[in-house]
């Protein structure tokens, strides 16, 4: 434990004399700078949708060079100055927003539920079980009363037991208290039986999430014993619940009871993920990360240990932790897992800079990534464990690769019109990567390709969601309807419609 917190000591210092050098001028400089390219980028670009997203990222800087820079010289010649007017850019992009916008959004929850009315019976408890949520945050009350009473009509036809735990979980948001112990019984029951590990682990979440939004405390040992499933893995699950019902301190209690290192740390980033926007102070942060990193450390499996590191390190990455992100770089040893650590990097550090050169490095990451793969392919076929174990590897590392490599390049396909053919044939070459593929498919969508169709309708149903978020990320409501305009068989009409509904809820909320 001690080596640990001297290297946390060491490294906190090492970032402190580094940002204590660090010429603030030179800084304010390259923040304004940045702004400024943004803003040309936006004079040059012929879309609407590519002129707001410059002129939101000009805006973005000038605000970070506000609060980041306040004393710098560079930031007081910007007051002075009349050349550039943040008022008069602010009014720009609310002009461009309100382009993009109709004065009255659809409505998509009605719209979902009445696609939804007219599918087959037995399909309908599936569909609507993805709209409950939405349903409890933002439906009227009529439309609750009659998705309540359909749901308790659908369940009685019902034989999938992952649809019939989620369907009680959702039934009982809306009983007392004391009607609960019956959805927990009908669950508890299907534990019991002989359902496969999906299921199972589903109809466990819906368990414990009941028992946590109503303060029961189940007893897992005796539940152990009636579901033959390990106290671990239950502890694990328990833990779960409670973390997204913002129980953290009940959640670690769980935790201390796991005895599998695996698992526990597992359960510790699953809480840090959650916990990580209220750590608003550093020594909270590097607390919970200190934590994180001892349990790691503590798998004994080498390769668990690094694929736990990795996720630790992207979701770092995600939240523009760079310095914390990069000092797990170390740890990264596996050939596949380093080239997916470099993509995850890149991207990160793509967000706030741009520079061209990040499409060359791309390059030599795919070139890095190929020649890994070829590596672990020559190592199948000598054991069935273990080529089992390799290809699960080899689709985690694809996965989390490619989605960075996909965004970055998607990104400079729309803020280089000068490198867009050049972009597009290095895209052609990789989409045996699905999420790739999608990117690809997304690019012949703007461009209006007659092939773009085939492709978007190729897709599975998870890089099918994945392609809409990035359409709306656009603010292009022509753009939009187009994409709902596509033949769609009805499952993924309703998925479309409703991810569509549950975005509408957040931005209302």
């Amino acid at each position: 434990m001690k080596k640990y917190l001297y290297y946390w000591c060491a490294f906190i210092l090492t970032v402190g004399l580094v940002v204590a050098f660090l010429d603030v001028e030179v800084l304010a400089s390259q923040r304004l700078n940045r702004a400024l390219a943004h803003l040309e980028s936006a004079a040059q670009a012929e879309q609407i949708s590519e002129k707001k997203y410059h002129y939101e990222q000009a805006l973005s800087d000038i605000s970070k060079l506000k609060r980041q820079f306040p004393e710098s010289q560079v930031y007081a010649d910007l007051e002075q100055s009349s050349m550039l007017d943040v008022r008069l850019l602010q009014a720009k992009y609310n002009q461009l927003a309100s382009k993009g916008q109709h004065s009255s959004q659809p409505d998509y929850l009605s719209q979902s539920l009445h696609l939804i009315q007219q599918q087959a019976e037995y399909e309908r408890l599936e569909y609507l079980l993805k709209l409950a949520s939405t349903v409890r945050k933002r439906g009227n009350e009529q439309q609750k009363m009659s998705f309540y009473s359909t749901l308790k009509q659908l369940v009685e036809i019902e034989s999938n037991a992952t649809s019939l735990c989620q369907a009680y979980e959702v039934l009982a948001w809306q009983s007392l208290v004391e009607e609960n112990h019956r959805w927990l019984e009908q669950i508890s029951l299907l534990l019991s039986g002989n359902i496969n590990h999906k299921m199972q682990q589903n109809c466990m979440a819906a368990y414990f999430n009941i028992a946590s939004s109503t303060s029961y405390i189940p007893d897992l040992m005796t539940l152990s014993g009636l579901w033959e499933i390990k106290q671990d893995t239950l502890y694990v699950n328990y833990s779960a619940a409670l973390v997204r019902h913002g129980f953290f301190n009940l959640a670690e209690i769980q935790q201390q009871k796991i005895s599998d290192p695996s698992l526990l740390a597992q359960a510790e980033l699953f809480q840090l993920k959650a916990q990580w926007p209220s750590l608003t102070l550093v020594q909270w942060k590097e607390q919970a990360l200190l934590d994180a990193s001892v349990n790691i450390a503590n798998i004994a499996a080498t390769e668990q240990k690094e694929l736990q590191t990795m996720r630790l390190a992207e979701f770092l990455f995600q939240q523009q932790e760079l310095v914390y992100a990069s000092n797990l770089q170390p740890q990264i040893r596996q050939p596949l897992n380093k080239v997916w650590y470099r993509a995850v990097a890149l991207n990160a550090t793509d967000i706030a800079s741009h520079q061209e050169l990040n499409i060359e490095e791309i390059k030599e990451i795919v070139v890095a990534y190929q020649q890994a793969e070829r590596t672990v392919k020559l190592q199948l076929g000598f054991h069935e464990l273990m080529d089992i174990w390799l290809k699960e590897q080899m689709a985690i590392s694809e996965k989390g690769a490619f989605h960075a490599i996909g965004e970055l390049l998607f990104r400079h396909y729309l803020t280089q019109p000068t490198r867009r053919l050049e972009i597009v044939e290095l895209l052609e070459d990789l989409t045996q990567y699905h999420s790739i593929e999608q990117v690809k498919g997304l690019i012949l969508f703007l461009q209006q390709s007659p092939d773009a169709s085939a492709v978007m309708l190729s897709l599975g149903n998870e890089e099918t969601l994945d392609v809409l978020e990035l359409i709306v990320q656009q603010q292009d409501p022509e753009l939009l309807q187009r994409w709902l305009s596509q033949p769609f068989p009805p499952a993924k009409q309703i998925a479309n419609l409703s991810w569509l509904a549950s975005w509408q809820a957040k931005v209302k909320s």
